[in-house]
């Protein structure tokens, strides 16, 4: 053991990832914390209702909206400390949680019989609905249009899945030709690669907050010009960033292409 050496603390690596990290994701910390503020703002529709005013799909949407709200925001935190994976896995749990709310949220039956789903082996959604998630996406795409959910939005929850499936690839483990010295990566980072992984987590996970609350008005027909325009104003940034992505980088994927 007398062999490892660590270089500087935890603390000190994390606020040298802060300070490197963060001007190069400052539009996609910007896009994530105006979708926090339309998911807060949201929730707060329910204020002054009783329980029995409330639609059950209604209620559904405002429990699922808050806790993507509760997984947000530690999508933004991570990122800005440079745990740039730890932040995908978030967001592909972001993913599985917005679309199980699209599923739901316009069918009565299937909220009601996700809201009995209470125990552990209740696994969604090939428990609960008889279905995986690629047949979820496709028939929320015959629910919602191209301006809700992604042309490619499988492969792009594929790929947050790698980094929540550990594969050998995306291990930090390095070491010399005589396998002498051998260092793995376990510090938040910064590199090139680092703020793509990071930018494409923040701007799907906001995505997916925006995805929520879209369901939430189109199928109770709520009308309000302030959260609509912070709509509005949030998909506008997030197209920006998703043009000047594939400027920068030739596609939209920091990751190898899945078939």
């Amino acid at each position: 053991m007398e062999n490892i050496i660590i270089q500087n603390s935890v603390q000190q690596a994390e606020k040298e990832a802060f300070e490197k990290i963060t001007p190069h994701i400052s539009k996609h910390l910007d896009y994530t914390t105006q979708v926090y503020d339309i998911l807060c703002q949201v929730n707060l529709l329910l204020v002054g209702k009783k329980l029995k005013e409330i639609p059950y799909t209604h209620f559904v949407h405002q429990i699922l909206i808050a806790r993507i709200a509760d997984y947000l925001r530690p999508v933004i935190l991570l990122t800005q400390q440079g745990y740039v994976d730890q932040a995908a896995t978030l967001a592909a749990s972001m993913f599985e949680l917005a679309h199980t709310l699209l599923y739901i949220g316009c069918d009565i039956d299937r909220a009601r019989l996700w809201g009995k789903a209470n125990e552990i082996e209740d696994e969604m959604p090939r428990k609960v609905f008889g279905k995986n998630w690629l047949e979820i996406i496709s028939c929320n795409k015959e629910i919602y249009d191209e301006t809700f959910i992604n042309d490619d939005e499988y492969n792009v929850y594929k790929q947050l899945c790698w980094m929540k499936h550990s594969l050998p690839c995306l291990q930090g483990m390095s070491y010399d030709k005589d396998e002498e010295a051998v260092w793995v990566s376990f510090a938040p980072r910064w590199d090139n690669n680092a703020v793509r992984i990071a930018s494409f987590a923040l701007q799907h996970s906001g995505r997916y907050g925006q995805l929520a609350v879209g369901s939430l008005f189109i199928n109770h027909a709520i009308t309000n010009e302030l959260i609509e325009k912070k709509q509005f104003e949030a998909s506008t940034l997030r197209l920006q960033l998703h043009n000047e992505g594939i400027t920068k980088y030739g596609n939209s994927s920091p990751f190898k292409e899945t078939k």
